[in-house]
């Protein structure tokens, strides 16, 4: 039972479209709270507050480069549940 709760909370974290939409562009390579910030049209807090979810729930990592923190994917799986997602609404 314990792992079917872990499911949902994974499926409640991707069914928030900012996190869904940080987790896509990150998809294609690292970036900074700015450039997701700007890609977005949000504050760079609210940016943030959805990066320490992502990275609290085990779904990105974070790499200092100076005064930048740079964001990516923790691993594949995550690319690999997302691209699954989006070959099965393309055949619906």
């Amino acid at each position: 039972m314990m792992e079917a709760t872990q499911i949902c909370e994974l499926f409640r974290i991707l069914g928030d479209p900012t996190r869904l939409s940080i987790l896509l562009m990150l998809m294609d390579g690292e970036r900074c709270v700015t450039d997701v910030a700007a890609s977005l049209g949000m504050s760079k807090c609210a940016i943030s507050h959805q990066l320490r979810t992502l990275k609290g729930n085990h779904l990105i990592r974070r790499r200092k480069a100076g005064k930048f923190v740079f964001y990516s994917l923790s691993d594949g799986y995550i690319q690999e549940i997302i691209e699954k997602a989006q070959e099965h609404l393309a055949k619906v």
